[in-house]
């Protein structure tokens, strides 16, 4: 899916949703920015992005940043968490911070 500029490819492999993306669009791309936590996503993509740029004799720039924050994070999966941030979102148009529900959810 590409809405407003960003290309969401999760599951896929990065690079072959970027060629898809770039044989399918009629619009002209001159760069590409991705922020992964997988540092072989960036590689992959920023690989084939030169490819492409060899063969199709283009100059598409890549900037690729490696997100590392996400090593440090707790990955456990709270239902009542997500539910809280969802249904605040839908009420009030605004999401909260993980501080945020866990103290609406410490005073309920």
């Amino acid at each position: 899916m590409f809405e407003y500029g960003i290309l969401f490819c999760h599951p896929y492999v990065k690079g072959a949703a970027v060629k898809r993306l770039l044989e399918k669009t009629e619009k002209k791309i001159e760069t590409i920015v991705m922020i992964d936590d997988r540092d072989y996503n960036l590689t992959s993509v920023g690989e084939w992005i030169q490819k492409w740029n060899a063969e199709k004799k283009q100059a598409i720039k890549f900037i690729g940043f490696h997100y590392t924050a996400v090593e440090s994070m707790d990955h456990t999966f709270d239902d009542k968490d997500v539910k809280s941030r969802l249904e605040c979102l839908i009420a009030h148009k605004e999401y909260l911070s993980e501080k945020e529900i866990k103290s609406k959810l410490a005073n309920e």
